[in-house]
């Protein structure tokens, strides 16, 4: 598949080659390139394009990228960048303190999904062509991370000013390794080499091209088809499709991804789930072992605590509640309902199978407990989260479980009860995030996100299941793409290149 060009970088790398690089994946992005609207869910197809101030390590501290370096002032009250000096944008114009400044503004103004670590930004101050300082309310540890993501990438300012919004969502002007080429939506996005990249002698390839294919069966066909070289996807809905193609003999590399659970509407005083002892009786009656030996295909890992052993924030003092489907009748009983409940469960089908859903719903019925799903759409989803549900759970992927743990608990299960209201948050919820946001010392951090283990598992807070895999299947040929090894979305499209 593979072009036989060669790439004048590599001339004495003779096994290396150009070609372009063929990617399936899921979702296609609404939004590639105005800044604060680019989708969270999708800019790992803007990566070739558009670069973030940051990247991080495997625990979600930031790296230099963009921004070289940074410091934080005795008042924690901003964080001044130090910019990385030559880089272009693809229309030539100047990366510089100006342009941060005005992609970080869109950012504030419509902070994309809410990020609290976006939200504590005040202002922004240009001290220099190459320095720009942060004003913040508080200091967060998210920030420099987050600004690895989605709400951190550059798009050339000249770019808005010249054109549009409406433009800007079919177009994207950045930094990275690879120059938007064209989008043909519900279909393909397409990149090519841009020789004037700042990392000399980078990108190795020609250019990238993304197929969006929302039928898993489809993409797995088309993967094996040989029509593309990678294949993106996640586990928690089609693990069996990764072992399938794992069985074929291609390469198959996956990272935990997400953490799956039960969120009861605990604040909810007439619904059964106020009681603890019925929160606590969930967790004995499902069998999650056995669930994620038979629909998780070994991409999925059961959960007696909120993280796997080896996990940051795993707690070694937490012992888990495992499965006793009469110690859950028991605690039902003592709560009032030795009859047992009926309940809806609104599920996000985004994530979640219905085969998942079914196989939660039997093993609650054997102590008593009906569970009526509803699986819900993206959109209708989201509503669900911020306005409440009433007298059940929801079934959904609460958070990543890679990266700033802390973060992501702030994001979805915020304090102030703004996602997710129907939840209760134990007491010290809030003010252990902050503790663990606070710091950027690792261990220090460890200490504080293991206590929200320990705090979600003593209040029976929500109900911890599995965490699942996101997967990439690579055909031969494929090298230093960077997949699984920091997240679901990072990688390294700049240092990827193929073989013959």
């Amino acid at each position: 598949m593979a072009s036989t060009r060669r790439n004048p970088a590599l001339t004495q790398a003779k096994s290396r080659y150009g070609g372009v690089l063929k990617i399936i994946f899921p979702i296609e992005p609404k939004n590639i390139g105005y800044p604060g609207k680019i989708d969270r869910n999708t800019w790992y197809s803007m990566h070739p394009c558009l670069e973030g101030l940051t990247r991080i390590d495997e625990y979600g501290r930031p790296l230099p990228h963009l921004a070289t370096g940074w410091t934080v002032s005795r008042d924690r009250k901003s964080i001044t960048l130090t910019l990385r000096e030559g880089v272009k944008f693809h229309d030539e114009t100047d990366f510089n303190a100006e342009a941060v400044k005005f992609n970080l503004d869109m950012v504030r103004v419509y902070r994309p999904q809410n990020l609290p670590s976006l939200e504590i930004m005040t202002s922004i101050n240009v001290i220099d062509t190459y320095t720009v300082r942060i004003n913040l309310v508080r200091y967060s540890n998210a920030l420099l991370a987050d600004l690895s993501t989605f709400a951190g990438l550059m798009v050339s300012p000249l770019s808005i000013i010249k054109h549009s919004e409406e433009w800007a969502r079919e177009h994207a002007v950045g930094t990275g390794p690879f120059v938007f080429d064209s989008l043909q939506r519900g279909d393909l996005l397409k990149f090519k080499r841009f020789d004037g990249y700042w990392q000399k002698g980078k990108p190795y390839l020609d250019g990238i091209e993304f197929r969006f294919i929302n039928d898993a069966n489809k993409a797995k066909e088309t993967f094996l088809d040989g029509e593309a070289h990678l294949y993106h996807f996640f586990a928690s809905k089609y693990a069996k499709n990764a072992r399938a193609i794992a069985s074929k003999g291609y390469e198959v590399v996956s990272l935990y991804c997400g953490l799956v659970g039960l969120l009861p509407d605990s604040n909810n005083l007439d619904s059964p789930f106020s009681d603890k002892r019925v929160r606590e009786a969930l967790e004995y009656a499902i069998d999650r072992p056995a669930i994620a030996k038979e629909l998780g295909y070994g991409y999925w890992v059961a959960l007696e605590q909120s993280f796997p052993q080896g996990h940051l924030a795993y707690n070694p003092n937490v012992k888990g509640r495992q499965y006793n489907p009469d110690k859950a009748r028991k605690l039902l009983a003592e709560a009032g309902y030795s009859k047992g409940f009926t309940i809806k469960v609104p599920v996000e089908g985004k994530s979640i199978s219905e085969d998942e859903m079914h196989s939660i719903q039997r093993y609650l019925k054997e102590v008593g407990i009906i569970a009526e799903p509803l699986f819900l759409t993206p959109d209708e989803y989201g509503k669900m989260k911020n306005e409440g549900w009433e007298n059940g759970f929801t079934l959904t992927t609460i958070i990543p479980v890679h990266g700033n743990i802390a973060g992501h608990f702030e994001r979805e299960l915020r304090p102030n009860y703004s996602t997710y209201i129907s939840m209760r948050r134990a007491d010290e919820w809030g003010d252990t995030i902050l503790k663990a946001t606070a710091t950027d010392n690792l261990e220090i951090h460890k200490k504080y996100v293991q206590k929200l283990t320990k705090i979600i598992y003593d209040d029976a807070m929500f109900v911890p299941l599995f965490v699942t895999s996101v997967v990439v299947a690579k055909r031969g040929g494929v090298h230093n793409d960077g997949n699984c090894l920091v997240s679901r979305m990072h990688w390294t499209p700049e240092n990827a290149w193929l073989s013959e």
